[in-house]
């Protein structure tokens, strides 16, 4: 697509151009738009190529403009039959959804199994606000999160 008109189906080939700056955009349904520009110069030949990205992709932290927010946060709630003067940790991996709900939730590590799994139940009662992805305002990608 240039300027909203469809040109073709890929690969296209387009003749008879005016020299100068291009703009294009390549759509397809279920992926994001992608729009690839170059210089076209009189008389040769100028090929560009884009790669196209599913919408319903995963992000990882990095890739988004802002980090989820926790909008609901449950109090982690200690086994009563671990000592409390023991220092503990655990990480919990997880997916947060477009609807910013925790899921596909894993236990990467724990000092304690007991700990771990009480982790993992405070993670699945978590909500998120889900960041945009980078570029991409409006946009409420899943990505994975972590917990600790």
């Amino acid at each position: 697509m240039q300027a909203g008109k469809v040109l073709g189906k890929t690969p296209l080939e387009l003749n008879d151009l005016l020299a100068g700056e291009q703009s294009y955009e390549l759509t397809y349904d279920s992926y994001e738009v992608a729009r690839v520009n170059g210089v076209v110069e009189k008389n040769s030949t100028r090929s560009l190529d884009a790669k196209l990205v599913p919408l319903d992709r995963l992000y990882r932290t990095s890739e988004v403009d802002q980090k989820p927010v926790p909008t609901v946060q449950e109090q982690l709630t200690m086994p009563s039959s671990l000592p409390h003067y023991v220092k503990y940790h655990a990480t919990v991996t997880m997916v947060i959804g477009k609807d910013g709900m925790p899921r596909d939730l894993v236990l990467a590590e724990t000092s304690d199994p007991l700990f771990g799994r009480a982790c993992l139940e405070a993670a699945a009662k978590m909500a998120f606000q889900a960041g945009p992805g980078q570029g991409q305002a409006g946009i409420n990608p899943g990505f994975p999160a972590f917990f600790a």
